[in-house]
């Protein structure tokens, strides 16, 4: 069985799923080590882009943990997005 390939067809989705931690991870540091909120939540969400999982499948054949993982993802860039909103950073 080969590597999923995106919907481009030319990366695998090793590749994304390296993109992917890789710019969780510059999000982090941009949050935590560098006081960066801005920066974080624009990265964090960035990562979306870059679906860890198979992206040939569609939403609704998706296990539940995927959906679950992908959903938090996003949830967690709202709080983010508000926290930049109020101020509270």
């Amino acid at each position: 069985m080969e590597p999923a390939k995106t919907m481009t067809g030319n990366n695998p989705t090793w590749l994304n799923r390296l993109v992917y931690a890789l710019m969780i991870l510059v999000s982090l540091i941009n949050y935590f080590w560098l006081k960066e909120t801005s920066q974080a939540f624009v990265t964090f969400m960035l990562a979306l882009a870059f679906d860890p999982f198979d992206p040939s499948v569609k939403w609704q054949d998706r296990p539940l943990w995927q959906k679950v993982w992908l959903i938090g993802h996003l949830l967690i860039g709202v709080i983010i997005l508000m926290m930049l909103i109020l101020n509270k950073n």
